[in-house]
């Protein structure tokens, strides 16, 4: 539906992937800058809360996988454990 987004959002997360080397950080940003090029490129509101809702959906499923991990990190308080969550 989104073309054009969806490559630029693409060509980010590969950068932020490069920079990072984690997988779960880049997607992350690279739904995020999904989310934001549709609201600034002024795109229809459903497309924008479709875009949001996968996000989310994507998002929850992604820290219900992770959860005992990122909660065991936070509660340690171990920064760098909770930052490198793959």
């Amino acid at each position: 539906m989104l073309w054009q987004i969806t490559a630029i959002a693409a060509g980010i997360g590969v950068v932020m992937f490069v920079l990072t080397r984690h997988i779960f950080w880049s997607a992350g940003f690279t739904l995020f800058a999904f989310n934001a090029l549709a609201i600034i490129t002024g795109q229809p509101f459903g497309l924008i809360a479709l875009s949001i809702g996968m996000t989310l959906l994507i998002g929850g499923t992604n820290v219900v996988q992770h959860r005992n991990r990122l909660l065991a990190a936070l509660a340690d308080r171990d920064w760098r454990r909770f930052l490198n969550a793959d």
